[in-house]
């Protein structure tokens, strides 16, 4: 809270990098929730904004998980 988004109501990008100890998992109920907490953490933020996603999935051990999060401007075709 109170950092400020140096991106405006520009168009981004988000690179996700998740460790997740359960094989099952399914990687697209990742990004949602790290939307969500962007909008909640970020006044300027809106995720109507993010235009491209991409997202990776690694197992790791149980206790080792993290998400690693990239954000950058999109510069869209």
């Amino acid at each position: 809270m109170g950092t400020d988004w140096p991106f405006d109501a520009n168009q981004v990008s988000f690179i996700v990098n998740a460790g997740l100890s359960n094989r099952g998992a399914d990687i697209d109920n990742v990004i949602k929730p790290i939307l969500d907490t962007y909008q909640g953490i970020f006044e300027k933020f809106n995720d109507n904004k993010v235009y491209y996603v991409e997202l990776h999935k690694e197992i790791v051990s149980k206790g080792e998980e993290f998400l690693r999060i990239r954000v950058t401007s999109h510069n869209g075709a």
